[in-house]
Protein backbone atom coordinates (compact mmCIF):
# COMPACT_ATOMS: atom_id res chain seq x y z
CA UNK A 1 0.00 0.00 0.00
CA UNK A 2 1.50 3.20 -1.32
CA UNK A 3 0.44 5.02 2.32
CA UNK A 4 3.39 2.79 4.29
CA UNK A 5 5.76 3.45 1.85
CA UNK A 6 5.60 7.04 2.15
CA UNK A 7 5.59 6.48 6.05
CA UNK A 8 8.65 4.45 5.31
CA UNK A 9 10.41 7.01 2.96
CA UNK A 10 9.45 9.90 5.58
CA UNK A 11 11.30 8.54 8.35
CA UNK A 12 14.20 8.37 6.04
CA UNK A 13 14.43 11.77 5.13
CA UNK A 14 14.07 12.67 8.91
CA UNK A 15 17.25 10.78 9.45
CA UNK A 16 19.26 11.92 6.37
CA UNK A 17 18.07 15.37 7.80
CA UNK A 18 19.72 14.03 11.39
CA UNK A 19 22.93 12.65 9.88
CA UNK A 20 23.88 15.34 8.13
CA UNK A 21 23.31 17.78 11.26
CA UNK A 22 21.44 20.60 9.03
CA UNK A 23 19.70 23.12 11.53
CA UNK A 24 16.11 25.48 11.13
CA UNK A 25 16.78 27.64 8.42
CA UNK A 26 19.30 25.39 6.17
CA UNK A 27 18.07 24.88 2.93
CA UNK A 28 17.15 21.22 1.95
CA UNK A 29 16.84 18.95 -1.35
CA UNK A 30 14.45 19.46 -4.25
CA UNK A 31 11.95 16.71 -5.39
CA UNK A 32 14.42 15.36 -7.87
CA UNK A 33 17.33 15.19 -5.58
CA UNK A 34 14.75 13.97 -2.88
CA UNK A 35 13.77 10.99 -5.31
CA UNK A 36 17.55 10.05 -6.44
CA UNK A 37 18.54 10.04 -2.28
CA UNK A 38 15.86 7.82 -1.84
CA UNK A 39 15.72 5.67 -5.42
CA UNK A 40 11.95 6.30 -6.10
CA UNK A 41 9.92 8.36 -8.26
CA UNK A 42 9.88 12.26 -7.73
CA UNK A 43 5.59 11.54 -6.87
CA UNK A 44 6.34 9.03 -3.91
CA UNK A 45 9.50 11.64 -3.11
CA UNK A 46 6.63 14.83 -3.09
CA UNK A 47 4.48 12.54 -1.33
CA UNK A 48 6.93 11.18 1.53
CA UNK A 49 8.48 15.82 1.87
CA UNK A 50 4.39 17.04 1.82
CA UNK A 51 4.46 14.94 4.85
CA UNK A 52 7.09 16.31 6.54
CA UNK A 53 6.09 19.88 5.68
CA UNK A 54 2.35 18.74 7.15
CA UNK A 55 4.59 17.53 10.54
CA UNK A 56 6.38 21.01 10.73
CA UNK A 57 9.56 19.94 9.31
CA UNK A 58 10.19 20.87 6.12
CA UNK A 59 9.00 24.54 4.81
CA UNK A 60 8.72 24.92 1.31
CA UNK A 61 9.25 28.75 -0.31
CA UNK A 62 7.62 29.63 -3.61
CA UNK A 63 10.62 29.96 -6.48
CA UNK A 64 13.08 29.83 -3.54
CA UNK A 65 12.97 26.08 -2.52
CA UNK A 66 12.70 23.57 0.67
CA UNK A 67 13.84 25.05 3.97
CA UNK A 68 14.89 22.96 7.42
CA UNK A 69 11.63 24.34 9.48
CA UNK A 70 12.72 22.01 12.73
CA UNK A 71 14.47 19.16 13.50
CA UNK A 72 12.50 15.50 13.92
CA UNK A 73 11.74 15.38 17.36
CA UNK A 74 11.20 18.66 18.34
CA UNK A 75 7.65 19.13 17.64
CA UNK A 76 5.56 20.33 20.45
CA UNK A 77 4.39 17.06 22.61
CA UNK A 78 0.97 16.18 21.19
CA UNK A 79 -1.93 14.06 23.57
CA UNK A 80 -0.99 10.61 22.17
CA UNK A 81 2.66 9.61 21.53
CA UNK A 82 1.38 6.72 19.45
CA UNK A 83 -1.14 5.37 17.43
CA UNK A 84 -1.48 1.58 16.08
CA UNK A 85 -3.45 0.94 13.07
CA UNK A 86 -5.72 -2.36 13.13
CA UNK A 87 -6.38 -3.28 9.55
CA UNK A 88 -6.49 -6.28 7.34
CA UNK A 89 -3.57 -6.44 4.71
CA UNK A 90 -6.45 -7.47 2.41
CA UNK A 91 -8.40 -5.02 2.56
CA UNK A 92 -5.18 -2.21 2.71
CA UNK A 93 -3.91 -3.32 -0.67
CA UNK A 94 -7.58 -4.44 -2.25
CA UNK A 95 -10.04 -1.44 -1.51
CA UNK A 96 -6.98 1.31 -0.22
CA UNK A 97 -8.87 1.41 2.82
CA UNK A 98 -6.41 4.07 4.74
CA UNK A 99 -5.12 6.73 1.70
CA UNK A 100 -2.19 8.49 3.09
CA UNK A 101 -4.84 12.15 2.96
CA UNK A 102 -6.24 9.97 6.05
CA UNK A 103 -2.96 9.30 7.73
CA UNK A 104 -1.41 12.82 6.87
CA UNK A 105 -4.94 14.14 8.13
CA UNK A 106 -4.86 12.55 11.78
CA UNK A 107 -0.91 13.63 12.54
CA UNK A 108 -2.48 16.91 11.88
CA UNK A 109 -4.31 16.16 14.64
CA UNK A 110 -2.06 14.48 16.47
CA UNK A 111 1.11 16.19 16.92
CA UNK A 112 4.47 14.14 17.18
CA UNK A 113 2.64 10.73 17.33
CA UNK A 114 3.94 8.13 15.70
CA UNK A 115 1.50 6.04 13.43
CA UNK A 116 2.26 2.37 12.85
CA UNK A 117 0.59 -0.06 10.60
CA UNK A 118 -0.23 -3.37 12.19
CA UNK A 119 -1.73 -6.15 10.48
CA UNK A 120 -4.15 -8.19 11.73
CA UNK A 121 -3.20 -12.37 11.34
CA UNK A 122 -5.27 -13.93 8.62
CA UNK A 123 -6.05 -16.92 11.10
CA UNK A 124 -7.50 -14.98 13.86
CA UNK A 125 -4.69 -15.51 16.77
CA UNK A 126 -5.10 -12.27 18.76
CA UNK A 127 -1.88 -13.13 20.12
CA UNK A 128 -0.28 -9.98 18.97
CA UNK A 129 -3.25 -7.90 19.42
CA UNK A 130 -3.22 -9.05 23.02
CA UNK A 131 0.79 -7.78 23.18
CA UNK A 132 0.06 -4.91 21.39
CA UNK A 133 -2.38 -3.66 24.16
CA UNK A 134 -0.39 -4.66 27.26
CA UNK A 135 2.68 -2.64 25.70
CA UNK A 136 0.29 0.64 25.04
CA UNK A 137 -1.11 0.08 28.59
CA UNK A 138 2.17 -0.27 30.39
CA UNK A 139 4.17 2.45 27.91
CA UNK A 140 5.39 6.00 29.42
CA UNK A 141 3.76 8.03 27.20
CA UNK A 142 -0.23 7.43 26.36
CA UNK A 143 -1.05 5.26 23.02
CA UNK A 144 -4.21 4.83 20.94
CA UNK A 145 -5.93 2.78 17.89
CA UNK A 146 -7.51 2.80 14.78
CA UNK A 147 -9.96 -0.23 13.74
CA UNK A 148 -10.38 -1.09 10.06
CA UNK A 149 -11.79 -3.69 9.26
CA UNK A 150 -11.27 -5.47 12.49
CA UNK A 151 -13.05 -8.45 13.89
CA UNK A 152 -15.66 -8.40 16.60
CA UNK A 153 -13.06 -9.97 18.80
CA UNK A 154 -10.75 -7.43 18.48
CA UNK A 155 -13.06 -4.72 18.46
CA UNK A 156 -14.08 -6.49 21.75
CA UNK A 157 -10.47 -6.43 23.35
CA UNK A 158 -9.21 -2.90 22.42
CA UNK A 159 -12.80 -1.50 24.18
CA UNK A 160 -12.06 -3.05 27.36
CA UNK A 161 -8.67 -2.03 27.26
CA UNK A 162 -9.89 1.72 27.93
CA UNK A 163 -7.32 3.19 25.50
CA UNK A 164 -8.29 6.01 23.09
CA UNK A 165 -9.69 4.12 20.44
CA UNK A 166 -11.58 5.08 16.80
CA UNK A 167 -13.37 2.43 14.84
CA UNK A 168 -13.07 3.22 10.99
CA UNK A 169 -16.05 1.54 9.45
CA UNK A 170 -18.96 0.24 11.64
CA UNK A 171 -18.75 -1.40 15.56
CA UNK A 172 -20.54 -4.83 16.11
CA UNK A 173 -23.60 -4.30 17.60
CA UNK A 174 -22.32 -5.52 21.23
CA UNK A 175 -19.17 -2.80 20.90
CA UNK A 176 -20.67 0.89 22.66
CA UNK A 177 -17.45 2.08 24.39
CA UNK A 178 -15.91 3.01 20.70
CA UNK A 179 -16.87 5.95 18.84
CA UNK A 180 -17.29 5.21 15.54
CA UNK A 181 -16.63 7.25 11.92
CA UNK A 182 -18.39 6.27 9.20
CA UNK A 183 -19.68 6.57 5.35
CA UNK A 184 -23.59 7.03 6.32
CA UNK A 185 -24.77 3.59 4.45
CA UNK A 186 -28.09 4.22 4.28
CA UNK A 187 -27.43 7.30 1.89
CA UNK A 188 -25.18 5.61 -0.52
CA UNK A 189 -27.20 2.31 -1.31
CA UNK A 190 -29.89 4.74 -1.90
CA UNK A 191 -28.40 6.80 -4.44
CA UNK A 192 -26.62 4.12 -6.27
CA UNK A 193 -30.48 1.98 -6.26
CA UNK A 194 -31.75 5.19 -7.70
CA UNK A 195 -29.29 5.11 -10.14
CA UNK A 196 -29.77 1.62 -11.46
CA UNK A 197 -33.65 1.92 -11.14
CA UNK A 198 -33.80 5.19 -13.84
CA UNK A 199 -31.28 2.93 -16.00
CA UNK A 200 -34.63 1.04 -15.84
CA UNK A 201 -33.12 -2.11 -14.50
CA UNK A 202 -35.76 -4.42 -13.49
CA UNK A 203 -33.62 -6.93 -11.39
CA UNK A 204 -30.94 -6.17 -8.91
CA UNK A 205 -27.93 -8.13 -7.70
CA UNK A 206 -26.14 -6.99 -4.60
CA UNK A 207 -22.38 -8.31 -4.53
CA UNK A 208 -20.86 -8.16 -1.04
CA UNK A 209 -17.56 -9.44 0.30
CA UNK A 210 -17.20 -12.73 1.31
CA UNK A 211 -16.67 -11.75 4.58
CA UNK A 212 -19.60 -9.43 6.08
CA UNK A 213 -19.05 -6.99 8.21
CA UNK A 214 -21.94 -4.75 10.07
CA UNK A 215 -21.76 -2.13 7.52
CA UNK A 216 -22.85 -4.59 4.97
CA UNK A 217 -25.89 -5.65 6.84
CA UNK A 218 -27.57 -1.72 6.67
CA UNK A 219 -26.52 -1.33 3.01
CA UNK A 220 -29.11 -4.86 2.74
CA UNK A 221 -31.58 -3.52 5.25
CA UNK A 222 -31.64 -0.21 3.27
CA UNK A 223 -31.41 -2.10 -0.02
CA UNK A 224 -34.97 -4.21 0.99
CA UNK A 225 -36.59 -0.97 2.01
CA UNK A 226 -35.81 0.92 -1.15
CA UNK A 227 -36.57 -1.71 -3.45
CA UNK A 228 -40.15 -3.06 -1.91
CA UNK A 229 -41.03 0.70 -2.33
CA UNK A 230 -40.32 0.96 -5.78
CA UNK A 231 -42.62 -2.11 -6.14
CA UNK A 232 -39.72 -5.21 -6.50
CA UNK A 233 -40.65 -8.58 -5.09
CA UNK A 234 -38.07 -10.86 -3.38
CA UNK A 235 -37.73 -12.50 -6.49
CA UNK A 236 -35.98 -9.28 -7.98
CA UNK A 237 -33.45 -9.13 -6.32
CA UNK A 238 -30.66 -11.50 -5.72
CA UNK A 239 -28.14 -11.60 -2.89
CA UNK A 240 -24.03 -13.14 -3.17
CA UNK A 241 -21.40 -12.67 -0.76
CA UNK A 242 -18.26 -13.82 -3.17
CA UNK A 243 -14.26 -13.77 -2.91
CA UNK A 244 -13.01 -10.91 -4.12
CA UNK A 245 -11.70 -13.02 -7.23
CA UNK A 246 -12.22 -11.69 -10.58
CA UNK A 247 -12.47 -15.20 -12.36
CA UNK A 248 -15.30 -16.37 -9.63
CA UNK A 249 -17.17 -13.70 -9.91
CA UNK A 250 -17.42 -13.63 -13.53
CA UNK A 251 -18.37 -17.02 -13.64
CA UNK A 252 -21.17 -16.31 -11.71
CA UNK A 253 -21.95 -13.34 -13.22
CA UNK A 254 -22.43 -15.26 -16.47
CA UNK A 255 -24.42 -17.32 -15.17
CA UNK A 256 -27.04 -15.33 -13.43
CA UNK A 257 -27.46 -13.32 -16.43
CA UNK A 258 -28.30 -16.44 -17.95
CA UNK A 259 -30.98 -16.99 -15.44
CA UNK A 260 -32.35 -13.25 -16.05
CA UNK A 261 -34.78 -14.22 -18.64
CA UNK A 262 -33.99 -11.23 -21.01
CA UNK A 263 -34.54 -8.27 -17.89
CA UNK A 264 -32.07 -5.75 -17.73
CA UNK A 265 -30.01 -6.53 -14.44
CA UNK A 266 -28.36 -3.61 -12.31
CA UNK A 267 -25.18 -4.46 -10.19
CA UNK A 268 -24.60 -3.06 -6.73
CA UNK A 269 -21.20 -4.16 -6.07
CA UNK A 270 -19.43 -3.22 -2.88
CA UNK A 271 -16.04 -2.89 -3.71
CA UNK A 272 -14.33 -2.30 -7.26
CA UNK A 273 -12.85 -5.47 -7.13
CA UNK A 274 -16.38 -7.25 -7.17
CA UNK A 275 -17.15 -4.32 -10.35
CA UNK A 276 -13.80 -5.52 -12.65
CA UNK A 277 -15.02 -8.90 -11.76
CA UNK A 278 -18.89 -8.38 -12.68
CA UNK A 279 -17.52 -6.09 -15.70
CA UNK A 280 -15.64 -9.31 -17.05
CA UNK A 281 -18.06 -11.34 -16.98
CA UNK A 282 -20.62 -8.67 -18.83
CA UNK A 283 -17.84 -8.70 -21.33
CA UNK A 284 -17.56 -12.21 -22.24
CA UNK A 285 -21.42 -12.76 -22.96
CA UNK A 286 -21.17 -9.92 -24.66
CA UNK A 287 -24.37 -8.99 -27.12
CA UNK A 288 -25.83 -11.89 -26.21
CA UNK A 289 -26.64 -11.45 -22.70
CA UNK A 290 -29.18 -8.76 -21.10
CA UNK A 291 -28.18 -5.25 -20.62
CA UNK A 292 -26.42 -4.61 -17.76
CA UNK A 293 -25.32 -1.69 -15.24
CA UNK A 294 -22.63 -1.78 -12.88
CA UNK A 295 -22.45 0.43 -9.70
CA UNK A 296 -19.74 0.25 -7.17
CA UNK A 297 -19.94 1.75 -3.20
CA UNK A 298 -16.12 2.97 -3.40
CA UNK A 299 -13.51 3.11 -5.67
CA UNK A 300 -10.05 3.81 -5.32
CA UNK A 301 -7.45 4.66 -7.81
CA UNK A 302 -4.89 1.29 -7.40
CA UNK A 303 -1.24 1.37 -8.19
CA UNK A 304 -1.14 -0.02 -11.92
CA UNK A 305 -4.78 0.35 -12.66
CA UNK A 306 -6.92 2.27 -14.32
CA UNK A 307 -6.44 5.73 -14.51
CA UNK A 308 -9.96 6.58 -13.26
CA UNK A 309 -12.57 4.92 -11.97
CA UNK A 310 -15.01 3.35 -14.66
CA UNK A 311 -17.97 3.14 -12.74
CA UNK A 312 -20.89 5.16 -10.95
CA UNK A 313 -19.87 5.64 -7.36
CA UNK A 314 -20.63 6.99 -3.90
CA UNK A 315 -17.61 9.01 -2.52
CA UNK A 316 -17.45 11.06 0.86
CA UNK A 317 -18.11 14.66 1.02
CA UNK A 318 -15.07 15.37 2.64
CA UNK A 319 -11.19 14.86 1.80
CA UNK A 320 -9.47 12.27 2.81
CA UNK A 321 -7.32 14.20 4.97
CA UNK A 322 -10.29 15.88 6.59
CA UNK A 323 -11.58 12.19 7.76
CA UNK A 324 -7.95 11.75 9.00
CA UNK A 325 -8.40 15.01 10.95
CA UNK A 326 -11.61 14.14 12.66
CA UNK A 327 -10.39 10.59 13.17
CA UNK A 328 -7.48 12.72 15.31
CA UNK A 329 -9.64 14.85 16.96
CA UNK A 330 -11.52 11.85 18.19
CA UNK A 331 -8.54 10.20 19.45
CA UNK A 332 -7.40 13.40 21.36
CA UNK A 333 -10.34 14.08 22.95
CA UNK A 334 -10.28 11.07 24.72
CA UNK A 335 -6.37 11.20 25.78
CA UNK A 336 -7.87 14.22 27.75
CA UNK A 337 -10.68 12.14 29.26
CA UNK A 338 -13.65 13.77 27.02
CA UNK A 339 -16.01 12.01 25.49
CA UNK A 340 -16.48 12.33 21.35
CA UNK A 341 -19.12 14.17 20.20
CA UNK A 342 -20.83 12.79 17.90
CA UNK A 343 -19.68 9.62 19.58
CA UNK A 344 -20.64 7.71 16.00
CA UNK A 345 -20.12 9.52 12.87
CA UNK A 346 -22.51 8.76 9.52
CA UNK A 347 -20.47 10.59 6.66
CA UNK A 348 -22.38 12.26 3.95
CA UNK A 349 -21.57 10.85 0.57
CA UNK A 350 -22.41 12.18 -3.03
CA UNK A 351 -22.54 10.59 -6.24
CA UNK A 352 -19.75 10.34 -8.58
CA UNK A 353 -19.79 9.32 -12.06
CA UNK A 354 -16.94 7.83 -14.16
CA UNK A 355 -14.06 9.54 -15.25
CA UNK A 356 -10.96 11.39 -13.85
CA UNK A 357 -10.36 11.15 -10.34
CA UNK A 358 -11.48 14.48 -8.52
CA UNK A 359 -10.68 15.84 -4.95
CA UNK A 360 -13.88 16.39 -3.66
CA UNK A 361 -14.50 19.64 -2.45
CA UNK A 362 -13.26 21.21 0.48
CA UNK A 363 -15.61 22.40 2.97
CA UNK A 364 -14.47 24.98 5.92
CA UNK A 365 -14.37 22.41 8.93
CA UNK A 366 -16.20 23.38 11.72
CA UNK A 367 -14.78 23.68 15.27
CA UNK A 368 -14.83 20.11 17.35
CA UNK A 369 -18.18 20.28 19.20
CA UNK A 370 -16.50 21.04 23.02
CA UNK A 371 -18.86 18.35 25.04
CA UNK A 372 -18.55 20.87 28.33
CA UNK A 373 -20.05 23.84 25.94
CA UNK A 374 -24.20 23.22 24.53
CA UNK A 375 -24.23 22.07 21.17
CA UNK A 376 -26.14 23.82 18.15
CA UNK A 377 -29.54 21.04 16.99
CA UNK A 378 -27.62 17.15 16.93
CA UNK A 379 -24.13 18.15 17.69
CA UNK A 380 -23.51 16.50 13.96
CA UNK A 381 -21.03 18.07 11.90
Amino acid sequence: MQIVRILELAERLEADIQTRGLKPGDPYLGTEQTARLLGVSSHLANRAMQLLVKRGILHRRQRRGTFIAKLPGQSRPGPLARVHLLVHREYLFSEGVLVDGVVGGMEGELPGAQIVFNFIPPDGNLEIIQRLVADSLQAPMPEGFVLVRCPLAVQRLIQSSGLPAVIYGQPYPSITGIPSIDYDHEQSTEMLVKYLLDKGCERIVLFLRQQVFPGDHRVVDQMQRLLTAAGLGLGDWVLRCLPQDEACVAAETVRLLKAASGRPTGFFCRSEPLADGVAAGVARLGDTGPKAVICAWHVYRRSGGAAWPRYVHTRPVLSPEQIGHRIGQKLALQARGLRPDPYQEALAMELAQPGPIQQPPTHPARPWNDPSQPTEGSGAW
